[in-house]
């Protein structure tokens, strides 16, 4: 791990560690929401959720092997507060570890969901075959999200 590594990780363990249920200081630091989800065979397709003046963006990034083009959309300050404090209170995201593997299967679903507190600083979970317990409650969170966004 290089010395600018370590800065980042650290100053991410700083801020996550004001992130709790009685601050909810999450909601003035999370600028960005990421998931990715793929596999090596199909390609990856990216739901972000990027914070605004309005409320949130919405945007997703369909896999390279798609022709697919999906228009952005947006949500009230209210949907991206709710969707911060599910994330963080009811789906506890900062329970979760960092990194999940099966390394018995080979190929399989990858993803990645990245929490962003500015374009340097994130805090990242990771996963090949396999999830955290609640997992699909967390996609259905995120895509709950996407379909509510206009």
């Amino acid at each position: 791990m290089s010395l600018d590594e370590k800065i980042r990780e650290k100053k991410v363990g700083e801020i996550k560690s004001r992130w709790n249920d009685k601050t909810k200081a999450y909601l003035r630091d999370v600028v960005k929401v990421s998931y990715s989800f793929g596999g090596v065979q199909r390609g990856f397709d990216t739901i972000s959720v990027l914070r605004s003046d309005e409320g949130a963006k919405m945007e997703v990034i369909p896999n390279p092997y798609s022709d697919e083009y999906v228009s952005p959309r947006s949500i009230s300050h209210e949907q991206w507060e709710q969707f911060l404090i599910d994330l963080f209170t009811k789906i506890r995201i900062l329970d979760w570890k960092s990194n999940y593997v099966d390394s018995k299967v080979y190929g399989g679903t990858q993803w990645e969901v990245l929490i962003g507190i500015s374009d340097e600083l994130w805090y990242r979970h990771v996963g090949s075959n396999a999830f955290p317990k609640n997992y699909d409650e967390f996609k259905n969170l995120i895509f709950g999200l996407w379909r509510s966004g206009k």
